[in-house]
């Protein structure tokens, strides 16, 4: 694949984890995100079940500038009433990439998304946290 091709699909991506996406619960505020939702019928006996799903996301964070590349699959052995990728898969995406962020310290960007007195504080507060730990 090109850099141009793969700069396409990041920018195309970027629509699922938006307000408007099916994943908007894998937003993450100050980042951009570009994502893949999924969500299928787990067969049964030969036959797709009807109750029973697995749901994925797959992200890229920030999309602007790449570090990270998290797949959640969840795999359902009772229906779910939010049983969709970007309903379940989605918010733990974001759950581990914002962990994740924190811990490489990597900024936010897209920091305009954030209010002031915010996220951003406390993302300062826990980046020069983990620089204070790694230069000891």
């Amino acid at each position: 694949m090109s850099a141009e091709t793969a700069r396409q699909m990041r920018e195309m991506m970027l629509g699922v984890a938006s307000p408007a996406g099916t994943a908007r619960r894998a937003a993450l505020r100050g980042y951009s995100v570009a994502g893949k939702t999924g969500t299928a019928q787990k067969v049964v006996n030969g036959r797709y079940s009807d109750t029973l799903f697995r749901a994925t996301f797959c992200g890229i964070v920030p999309a602007s500038a790449p570090r990270l590349v998290i797949l959640v699959s969840l795999d359902f052995d009772s229906r779910q009433p939010f049983h969709q990728g970007g309903n379940s898969a989605g918010p733990v995406f974001r759950h581990i990439a914002m962990s994740a962020l924190r811990y490489l310290m990597v900024p936010p960007d897209r920091p305009y998304e954030l209010d002031e007195g915010d996220d951003e504080d406390e993302l300062d507060r826990m980046m020069e946290e983990r620089a204070h730990k790694l230069a000891m």
